[in-house]
């Protein structure tokens, strides 16, 4: 069995940490399977979670972590569930706000902020006869939004009929462990737009469309875990695309060689070049096996 090199897992407190964040002596669990996962931060690996060693499991662990393991939609599913809740909860708390992207068939792009007029956040919560993954509700306790994320099957349409008649917005996120989505870059931060133009991938003549028309970042990724960035000095190859990790504001951001390697978060200005790179396009940083 390939051993799955886990960024994320749930502390005892069920938040999810990373694995940079992790404190010694504390107990870490499965976001999918709920047994308890060993944080590796040794100097041979890429630091990660694991699970337990087969041998340490009996006969029942030893099957639910095998199909975790084998399967990776719990894991997902739940990890990226809890991850959005969290921080969508905090937002809520500091009263700030939420821009989410998508594209209108007639219209073009779009942009609103989702928590516009959110008090109150829940995860898991029954709405009426159903159960989302996240829902929001205004300051009257009424359940605006609902948001279910997607890994393989999606809301039947009797689900959605009754959203609808209900007056609740629903928001699909759709991940796909299979294949890597495009990510982008806008106003500084990253946004992701969960597989929304994952067909893009491998194709670099409709990805150079996309910039053209948005002029964002486009950084594209491939199914062997590489790649490359289109931004506003044209094609970067595999070799010359990098994400880098600030050295002032310690924040993650894409990069090229032909950028003038200031940070896309703060602005830190690195003429050196001496921040942290975490790996080149060529490093396979996005493998998703």
């Amino acid at each position: 069995m390939k051993e799955v090199l886990y960024q994320f897992a749930l502390n005892s407190n069920e938040k999810l940490i990373n694995i940079n964040s992790v404190k010694y002596g504390e107990k870490y669990f499965c976001p999918g399977c709920k047994n308890e996962m060993i944080a590796k931060c040794g100097t041979q690996k890429q630091h990660h979670f694991a699970h337990k060693p087969i041998l340490e499991l009996n006969d029942k662990e030893r099957n639910i972590i095998s199909n975790c393991i084998n399967s990776n939609e719990s894991y997902l599913h739940n990890a990226f569930k809890i991850g959005l809740y969290q921080i969508l909860k905090a937002k809520i708390e500091n009263n700030e706000e939420f821009i989410i992207h998508w594209n209108a068939s007639n219209i073009g792009e779009q942009n609103c902020n989702l928590l516009k007029i959110a008090k109150n956040i829940k995860i898991e919560n029954y709405v009426y006869e159903l159960k989302p993954d996240i829902t929001l509700y205004d300051k009257n306790g009424r359940a605006y939004v609902a948001i279910e994320i997607v890994v393989q099957h999606k809301p039947d349409r009797k689900k959605l009929a009754y959203y609808s008649e209900n007056k609740i917005s629903l928001y699909e996120i759709d991940l796909d462990k299979n294949n890597l989505p495009v990510f982008y870059l806008k106003n500084s931060r990253q946004i992701f737009r969960a597989n929304r133009y994952v067909h893009f991938k491998n194709n670099l003549d409709k990805a150079r469309i996309i910039f053209s028309k948005t002029s964002i970042d486009t950084i594209i990724g491939f199914e062997n875990g590489n790649f490359c960035i289109i931004d506003e000095n044209g094609f970067a190859s595999e070799e010359e695309s990098f994400l880098a990790q600030c050295v002032e504001c310690k924040k993650y951001y894409f990069t090229t060689n032909n950028s003038d390697w200031t940070c896309k978060h703060c602005g830190y200005y690195d003429g050196d070049r001496t921040f942290c790179i975490i790996g080149t396009g060529e490093d396979e940083i996005f493998n998703n096996e």
